[in-house]
């Protein structure tokens, strides 16, 4: 018993028993390797059979396993002990090195495994949803816990078959295997962004030299989250924290860089052979950090020494280089506009917020700075300026900040994008309240970069509908509208207009992701709106998305455009949309929104979210996540994709059709 987790043991056990079945979690196959690979006696040649279950599989293990022996048979098994361990098998072939996981496989017999989606319903080829098991191998329930037992265990509302919930994560693949995902509820929220960790492991275990690795959250509160990586490397290879992160870069967006780095001989196992998390070695923050860039340097001006202590704490990060770039560094729309003010109040100037897009480094910004020239506000925000196609035109959603867009504009190929941004999120502008007027003071910005058509429009959410405006007025001076691509945007039919309260209430659930305790839109109307802007920041701020030291004349802005835009949003008049025959595409998110928002906007629970009434042609075309997640990584690879291919279309002769994009 004291040799059980010794791999010289158990090679010695193999050959003198001539062993022809192995069965354990991947772990333990994996220092069995390691330490073959480190012997010259290392027969394993008596194994037929090699099973593997329980844990990731690295994608890396079948071939080292087949180069001490040829004719094994490797098969990797799911399920659950609920379903009497194993529900699912994939014999393993060859792998690919660019795959990012070995397949979960197909059900074993007189079982069943489905993908489906939040409404039960079977998810499509190439898009997620969760795990759930039938057949013969479910078990009765949770012994006297029946709360847990309804939950896990229950009869598919259509199909009336009894279904085990997993709480895993997968898609169907072409050929018909299931592909693993991790947990549903494997996420974690860093900087206000919403994050898979698995993903960020699986671009780790793409690099050549990674062995395996793990991805966890730390930070003692949630406004100061990092994310953390594990890595087990690969024998003889040396790797530095600084060479995997520049990888990194290439494949996932800064947010989900990790900001510190342990690399470990091996993972810790737990006594039933898979990786035991809890045993990992804590991480020391005050070490491993990793600069945005390879070339540190350090203030030099007076102005950028108080800008790179401010930026230590906003973003929890020391220290802070001149040339390091504020988005790589976590930077997101919150800070950036608590930024903006604290550099009102120590420097008695005022920045456009959309400024970090052009200067996202403290020596930029302290240029800006230390001149004299005053920039007039804009709403229009160069997100990115390089390319040689034709310039992409996208409107804010109802927050009114562009930074959603930040990571779409990255990924549409050769293309300049632009943003537009509303009135008053750093000034004290009033922001405009009428579709109208917002419509016709973007086409002016925008004018001044493509003073004439054929021009890109698009927007997420409330910015589908002020493109589409921007779209007719350009039409009734017969300008050229190419597209008008709608991500999201459900059609304006409120039925009536919400009182400053339940504005509110929406606008926090907006920002947490939770609502307001009940009874509190009551209490906000009979108490004010002073006592309405401080619990909205109470609650924003214990929901972990906003520090505690957020201002509440900063809630008030935010407030104050969110406001603007609903009211525009409910005022919106489409009169003659229809007959200037404009070409709409709308952008579809699989899933459906939170109760919240269907609440508000009824039409999300359309087909069509209300468009056909108002638009003559417009094409659909479903894309993976629900409102709040279609432009996050993943899915955003996928909008991408749609978004160029649309842009593709429209600079030809014929706008593509939905199966073209497809």
């Amino acid at each position: 018993a004291e040799k059980r987790t010794d791999p010289a043991h158990w090679l010695e056990l193999v050959k003198a028993h001539g062993v022809t079945v192995w069965n354990s979690a991947p772990p333990l196959m994996v220092m069995l390797i390691d330490y073959a690979d480190m012997r010259d006696n290392n027969d394993i040649s008596s194994l037929r059979l090699i099973m593997l279950s329980g844990d990731w599989i690295p994608t890396s293990l079948p071939g080292r396993i087949r180069k001490h022996n040829t004719e094994v048979e490797i098969v990797s098994l799911g399920g659950a002990t609920e379903a009497s361990i194993w529900s699912i098998l994939h014999p393993i072939g060859d792998v690919d090195p660019a795959s990012k996981s070995i397949p979960y496989g197909k059900p074993m017999r007189n079982q069943t495994f489905h993908v489906l989606d939040d409404n039960l319903s079977p998810t499509p080829t190439w898009v997620s949803g969760e795990l759930f098991i039938g057949g013969i191998g479910l078990a009765d329930g949770y012994w006297k816990d029946p709360e847990k037992t309804d939950y896990r265990f229950f009869h598919h509302p259509e199909t009336g078959k009894r279904l085990y919930r997993t709480g895993d994560k997968g898609r169907y693949l072409p050929d018909g295997n299931i592909e693993f995902l991790g947990r549903v509820d494997f996420q974690v929220k860093i900087q206000g962004y919403r994050i898979e960790l698995g993903e960020i492991e699986a671009a780790l275990d793409a690099h050549p030299d990674v062995d395996s690795a793990i991805v966890i959250a730390i930070g003692e509160t949630a406004d100061k989250k990092q994310l953390a990586a594990y890595v087990v490397v690969r024998n003889g290879s040396e790797l530095s924290a600084e060479a995997i992160s520049a990888f990194l870069r290439e494949k996932l967006p800064a947010y989900m860089i990790p900001k510190h780095y342990s690399f470990l001989e091996r993972f810790p196992i737990s006594a039933n052979g898979k990786i035991d998390r809890r045993a990992l070695p804590a991480i020391d923050e005050s070490i491993g950090g990793i600069a945005a860039t390879d070339e540190f340097i350090s203030p030099r001006t007076d102005t950028e020494i108080r800008l790179a202590e401010l930026w230590e704490e906003l973003l929890d990060q020391s220290p802070v280089g001149v040339r390091d770039n504020f988005f790589e560094l976590g930077g997101q729309s919150f800070l950036a506009v608590r930024m903006v003010a604290r550099i009102h109040q120590l420097f008695s100037k005022e920045i456009p917020l959309g400024s970090l897009f052009e200067r996202p480094t403290i020596e930029q910004l302290a240029l800006e700075l230390d001149g004299d020239e005053t920039r007039e506000w804009s709403p229009l925000v160069p997100i990115r300026t390089a390319g040689e196609g034709t310039p992409l035109f996208f409107v804010h959603p109802v927050g009114g900040s562009v930074f959603c867009f930040n990571e779409l504009a990255q990924r549409i190929g050769d293309r300049p994008f632009y943003a537009f941004q509303a009135r008053g999120l750093d000034s004290d502008d009033a922001p405009i309240a009428d579709f109208s007027e917002m419509a016709a003071v973007y086409i002016e910005a925008m004018r001044r970069i493509q003073p004439e058509g054929s021009y890109f429009l698009g927007g997420w959410s409330l910015g589908g509908g002020v493109a589409l405006e921007m779209a007719r007025q350009l039409r009734d001076v017969d300008e050229e509208v190419a597209m008008v691509a709608m991500i999201d945007s459900p059609a304006p039919y409120q039925l009536r207009m919400p009182d400053a309260a339940e504005i509110a209430a929406w606008f926090a659930q907006d920002l947490s992701g939770s609502p307001l305790p009940e009874g509190t839109i009551d209490r906000l109307r009979a108490e004010g709106y002073d006592e309405l802007i401080k619990t909205t920041l109470q609650h924003v701020v214990q929901s972990g998305v906003l520090p505690a030291d957020t201002s509440p004349e900063q809630i008030r802005r935010l407030l104050g455009v969110f406001s603007s835009n609903i009211k525009a949003q409910q005022a919106f008049s489409h009169a003659g949309i229809k007959e200037r025959g404009l070409p709409v595409a709308l952008l579809r998110a699989r899933k459906q929104p939170p109760e919240e928002l269907l609440k508000h906007y009824s039409t999300f629970k359309q087909s069509d979210l209300g468009w056909r009434e108002i638009v003559e042609d417009i094409e659909i075309l479903d894309i993976e996540g629900d409102h709040y997640t279609v432009l996050a990584s993943p899915n955003v690879d996928e909008v991408a994709e749609v978004v160029m291919l649309l842009a593709e279309g429209a600079s030809g002769t014929d706008t593509p059709k939905a199966e073209a994009v497809r």
